[in-house]
């Protein structure tokens, strides 16, 4: 099986850039797109479904609906990518849960942003930031703002989890033809930034001498806001997953939660095999 892209689908303007922008990203890898659209029936009154003996209200056609919107949607960016693969595909349950495993089977899922981001009031447990906490592989979160065209970004710190944003953010600047900025937000002297961020990418350059690299130490203590700066000036803003187990924030670290939550553009939580 071939590389595979997942966008979650769901009738709203965040929603369709979402589904557009991991069009564009399939079209790129020459993978095929995989469209889901989840949809939970309400329970009986407003009591929780174990609570309810197991009875659910199914609104009329809801089903029928769901189909209609994900298969309409496909069609939609097959005709706007000729010869792209997209399959479509309607499922029923917790969107949250089962986005992240179906996260499983793809390289990269991409969502797109909580409603609430309007409001600047997006929860640390909106869909976004439990799926980029418990999803698989990349998660991609398609926010407004950020630049066409722009450089793919990456944070890069030296970890397990910093090393597989930056192996996923060389991926993504050579399947888009733009070039990688490498940024290492520090706190204690320049040289040792500049050396962990040309030593990180030596491997990589040599690996792809047509990749185009730019390493940028930034001194800073706050490392989730710069990058949340930095973001808009990005097609793709990448960095690791470095949670640990426990509350929701924690599982997602400070600077990817900052960055599902404030970050411009396209943001992507990478999580290490």
């Amino acid at each position: 099986m071939g590389m595979r892209i997942l966008a979650g689908v769901e009738d709203s303007a965040g929603s369709r850039s979402a589904v557009t922008y991991a069009a564009h990203l399939a079209s790129a890898h020459g993978a095929e797109l995989h469209l889901l659209h989840i949809y939970e029936e309400p329970f009986l009154g407003y009591r929780p479904h174990s609570a309810a003996g197991g009875t659910t209200i199914a609104e009329p056609g809801a089903r029928a609906k769901a189909v209609a919107l994900a298969e309409e949607t496909a069609r939609q960016q097959r005709l706007a990518w000729p010869g792209l693969t997209v399959t479509a595909e309607v499922s029923e349950g917790e969107v949250a849960r089962v986005l992240s495993a179906e996260s499983r089977q793809a390289a990269i899922t991409v969502l797109g942003p909580a409603p609430e981001r309007q409001n600047h009031a997006t929860s640390p447990h909106s869909i976004p930031a439990t799926v980029a906490a418990h999803g698989h592989h990349g998660i991609i979160v398609v926010n407004a703002g950020g630049r066409d065209g722009g450089p793919v970004i990456a944070g890069v710190d030296g970890s397990r989890p910093g090393q597989a944003a930056l192996g996923f953010a060389v991926s993504q600047a050579l399947a888009l033809d733009v070039p990688l900025v490498a940024i290492n937000v520090y706190t204690g002297l320049a040289n040792e930034a500049d050396g962990l961020l040309s030593t990180s990418l030596m491997i990589w350059e040599h690996a792809f001498p047509q990749l185009k690299t730019v390493i940028r130490p930034i001194h800073s203590a706050s490392p989730e806001y710069v990058m949340a700066d930095e973001s808009e000036h990005a097609s793709l803003t990448v960095v690791g997953s470095h949670g640990h187990a426990g509350y929701l924030a924690l599982l997602l670290g400070s600077v990817s939660q900052h960055l599902v939550r404030e970050g411009a553009g396209p943001v992507a939580i990478v999580h290490a095999s």
